[in-house]
């Protein structure tokens, strides 16, 4: 090795020398972004493992000691860790979270701006626990974003050579994350066209199994199993509309106790499903906690979605489901049960047309009797 250093500096200088080796340390970083970029694109269906492989190529690419990869949580804005490589191990990953405005990681995501840190020790914003663990001298970090939105950081420290980073580091990293940014949004909507998939599955074997009896209260009790298991609920019920007293009374019932179930009556316009019934559309309730228009009836519950059930512009009653979680439900599944509710109207509709031809049927063979 040292005679092929000496025979090196006979042929060309430290400058030139200096020169080469640059140059094939940005090739191969070129080809390594180019390869990942490859691998990303093939592994994007499975989140755990894109986001593994870009730490890694983090650790490859600016060769550094260690990288961390988080995510932004939806529901808190705090920033949560997914993946990390180098000295980064996995029991100080499974619990560690940032929360919106704590630190550099905080920072970046909010700003959406790269943080270089060339001597941490003197740092403010630099999340002590860290930087004791993993003796951080140095960090780099930078934002993932996806058409303006913040979707959390990538993070490297300590380059093993010792040396500070450079504006080369942040050119590195900034293309990474922005290779990030992208994967994580691809495997997004590749999940959401999976859900989206399931759903309609899901919702074409409710129209056949709505199908499958005119017998009222099997068919309410059917709907409401589906409607809970379509949301991922906790409990929910079917609350049908008496016209006579202007009243909704739940007819079946899933996480109640039988008390709630028989003693429940609500006026239109009452509670969060007197509101819908009153207004037929949807309400999604994140924390009923903070709606004044929620009445409880199980003390568990901390979120609620509710639709109605309209036949012709005649409101039939209305489903609703609740979570023990704050902010369970979504968009997605407004949109679910609101189809639901759609097919489920008509099946309600035809049960009670059935039940009614039953009954004259039932007196038309008791006169014939009676003859």
């Amino acid at each position: 090795m040292k005679t092929l250093k000496k025979i090196k500096n006979i042929f060309f200088s430290d400058e030139e020398l200096q020169l080469s080796e640059q140059g094939a340390m940005e090739s191969l970083q070129t080809t390594f972004l180019y390869e990942i970029g490859k691998a990303m694109s093939s592994s994007m269906v499975d989140k755990e493992k894109t986001h593994k492989l870009i730490t890694e190529a983090v650790i490859m690419i600016l060769q550094v000691e260690g990288s961390i990869l988080m995510l932004k949580d939806e529901k808190t804005g705090g920033l949560i860790a997914k993946a990390g490589s180098g000295l980064i191990s996995e029991e100080f990953l499974s619990g560690f979270s940032v929360s919106p405005d704590e630190g550099i990681v905080g920072r970046v995501a909010e700003s959406g701006e790269v943080c270089l840190i060339n001597d941490a020790e003197y740092e403010e914003g630099i999340i002590k626990e860290i930087v004791d663990k993993f003796n951080i001298t140095s960090m780099l970090v930078a934002p993932l974003k996806a058409e303006g939105k913040s979707l959390g950081v990538i993070a490297a420290y300590n380059k093993r050579s010792g040396d500070p980073f450079n504006e080369g580091d942040i050119k590195l990293l900034s293309v990474l994350a922005g290779l990030a940014a992208t994967a994580e949004t691809n495997a997004a909507l590749i999940e959401n066209l999976k859900d989206s998939a399931s759903r309609l599955k899901a919702l074409f074997d409710i129209g056949q199994a709505l199908n499958s009896t005119l017998k009222l209260q099997e068919l309410l009790d059917l709907i409401i199993d589906k409607a809970i298991e379509v949301t991922t609920a906790s409990s929910g019920s079917i609350m049908l509309l008496s016209e006579k007293e202007d009243s909704l009374i739940i007819r079946s019932a899933r996480g109640l106790s039988a008390e709630a179930m028989t003693s429940t009556k609500l006026k239109v316009g009452e509670g969060v499903t007197g509101w819908v019934a009153r207004k037929g559309k949807a309400l999604l309730v994140s924390d009923v906690s903070k709606d004044n228009r929620y009445r409880s009836v199980n003390e568990n519950v901390k979120s609620e979605l509710a639709v109605p059930m309209v036949l012709e512009d005649k409101l039939i009653g209305v489903i609703n489901v609740d979570h023990y979680e704050l902010d369970a439900f979504t968009c997605w599944d407004m949109e679910t049960l609101s189809t639901l509710a759609s097919s489920a109207v008509v099946a309600i509709r035809n049960a009670e047309l059935f039940g009614k031809l039953e009954k004259c049927t039932h007196s038309l063979d008791e006169c014939k009797k009676e003859d």
